[in-house]
């Protein structure tokens, strides 16, 4: 019987717009995806079972969150880029969007952790002056008016 009601959600799941995810959520970070919806062929570019059966492919993590935080689903967005994070620390674009994400909830002193993490996964992939770095991180909206004194507080 539950068998039977769960290929019945399933099917159902399939026929709505967007993406419909059953997850494990442990220590703010995905750890095992059950089900995705084939919605996410259409907004990820990502078959369903691409993600369900490569779980440890943070590329595939960092697009949902992507897509979680365009459907104004904050938690889950951070939950996901924590999670491509975790599998690939050197994934700058996903530390950037997490700072974003954070921030656009208040988390401010979070924000500016990640974006301490931030510099050292961008450093990681090629040499960057602290100045580029500095109008770099200052083009991003919430760091427009960041303080300079409070950018280098974050590289010590």
């Amino acid at each position: 019987m539950l068998r039977q009601a769960e290929r019945r959600l399933r099917a159902l799941t399939n026929t709505v717009p967007g993406v419909v995810l059953q997850f494990t959520l442990l220590g703010g970070a995905i750890t095992r995806v059950e089900f995705v919806s084939r919605g996410s062929h259409e907004l990820l570019g990502l078959a369903s079972q691409q993600i369900r059966l490569n779980p440890n492919e943070a590329q595939y993590h960092y697009e949902l969150g992507l897509a979680w935080n365009e459907a104004g689903n904050m938690d889950n967005a951070i939950a996901a880029l924590r999670t491509a994070i975790k599998l690939d620390g050197r994934l700058s674009r996903a530390w950037y969007n997490l700072g974003l994400a954070l921030n656009g909830q208040g988390k401010i002193q979070e924000a500016l952790d990640v974006l301490a993490q931030h510099t050292v996964a961008a450093c990681a992939l090629e040499p960057i002056s602290a100045d580029e770095w500095f109008d770099t991180v200052r083009r991003a909206a919430p760091f427009a008016t960041l303080p300079r004194s409070a950018f280098e507080a974050t590289l010590d």
